[in-house]
């Protein structure tokens, strides 16, 4: 399968279990079933190709001197192209992980003061696609870098997050690549992801089809990081993550898909854990979308929290309904702290019955993805829609109205 990249997927920042933070970048908010607050994994922001320089591409000198401008942890505000060469220093590095390189640059070919240099800190090759030799990007190279600037922590001037090689020794397409991937069913991919170890992942890539059942990151993520967190479920329930995942041909995500899109999408399968007392999450990752068609989950109609509870019973460990269903109950404890309500604009909370039966509304928001801005009361009647969850915690089944949002 051929595929042009055309934006490619970044994988930099901090991570919690098992990935190296990097600096003081931002992060998007991780969430998993069941568990309030979050925490964030690794993450990192995509810039949109600019057109060609317009005679406005800074000297590494003049790159030097808008740095001296800027306190620590202000960004300039715009981005600009920097001509340099790169020589060599001790910060040269390619990471195998995050398919990026560090390098500096200097306007004169062999600089050897670094006092006249610039540091271009993990930046993306071509049209923001992978570094993957360590010669890919060598020294005496003349290079054109795309970023924003920043003066870190007031002594290195250097290029900001989603910092990209805009041109190399004139070029500025990126190399046509050739991605495959085996494909396979959800199940499979299951079975595959057990086998894996806690924080590992396959060296392969992989195609799953299904349909979207969450969309977890909401629009300001999506703009933020280009790339959007989803889970996706086949006609059986059998439901997987897709996290990090780009748009058709790689691109960066303009528009969020709706609950009920069905999807082809690939990227590596990994088995993500938190720590170790917290709950698998198995995740197809740092993909993107093969293919999508539109559509809308099915209405499942009222239910009591009891009938709920079978639909749930019945369900596959960690699968999700492929209907919405209504359920009143009354508000019996709130889960998510006021300042977590207000940073997350959702809020976990359980409802019961009269008889006593019990589920937890998870993430739930206004209609139409509209943020709460406080918890529901204890001892309020509350009635939510959404898709019913049977997710799994240290082996214990937690019942759950997911990603769901309050009915008017």
């Amino acid at each position: 399968m051929k595929i042009n990249k055309i934006v490619a997927l970044l994988l930099v920042a901090a991570t919690v279990a098992f990935v190296a933070c990097k600096k003081e970048d931002p992060v998007e908010i991780k969430q998993t079933g069941g568990e309030t607050p979050v925490t964030p994994k690794d993450s990192d922001s995509t810039i949109v190709n600019p057109p060609a320089p317009q005679g406005d591409t800074l000297t590494v000198a003049q790159a030097l001197e808008i740095c001296k401008t800027l306190a620590d942890g202000v960004l300039s505000d715009k981005e600009y192209y920097i001509k340099g060469y790169v020589i060599a220093s001790d910060k040269y590095e390619v990471s195998a992980q995050f398919k990026n390189a560090t390098f500096h640059i200097a306007d004169v070919a062999g600089e050897t003061n670094l006092d006249n240099a610039f540091l271009v800190y993990r930046a993306k090759y071509l049209e923001s696609s992978d570094i993957t030799e360590d010669n890919q990007v060598a020294v005496g190279d003349e290079v054109i870098i795309y970023s924003k600037l920043q003066n870190f922590k007031g002594n290195t001037p250097e290029t900001t997050t989603g910092a990209y090689i805009y041109s190399h020794n004139g070029n500025t397409k990126a190399p046509e690549v050739v991605v495959e991937g085996k494909e396979i069913t959800i199940a499979e991919a299951l079975e595959i992801i057990d086998g894996l170890e806690a924080g590992k992942s396959t060296s392969e890539k992989y195609i799953l089809s299904g349909t979207i059942t969450r969309v977890l990151s909401n629009e300001a993520n999506m703009q933020q990081y280009g790339n959007i967190n989803f889970y996706f479920a086949d006609e059986n329930g059998k439901e997987i993550e897709g996290y990090r995942i780009n748009d058709l041909d790689n691109a960066k995500f303009t528009v969020l898909p709706t609950v009920g899109t069905k999807v082809k999408v690939i990227g590596q399968l990994m088995k993500y854990q938190k720590d170790a007392n917290s709950a698998v999450v198995p995740e197809i990752a740092n993909g993107w979308l093969l293919s999508k068609e539109e559509g809308t989950i099915a209405d499942g109609g009222v239910k009591t929290i009891a009938e709920a509870l079978e639909i749930i019973n019945a369900l596959a460990d960690g699968a999700s309904t492929m209907e919405e269903y209504t359920i009143t109950g009354e508000v019996e404890s709130v889960i998510t702290t006021p300042e977590n309500v207000t940073k997350y604009g959702n809020v976990d909370f359980w409802m019961k019955d009269a008889d006593g039966n019990k589920i937890q509304a998870f993430r739930t928001t206004k209609a139409n993805g509209g943020k709460v801005t406080e918890a529901p009361t204890v001892g309020s009647t509350v009635t939510v829609k959404g898709v019913l969850t049977k997710f799994m915690k240290n082996g214990e089944v937690i019942p759950e109205i997911n990603k769901g949002y309050f009915v008017e």
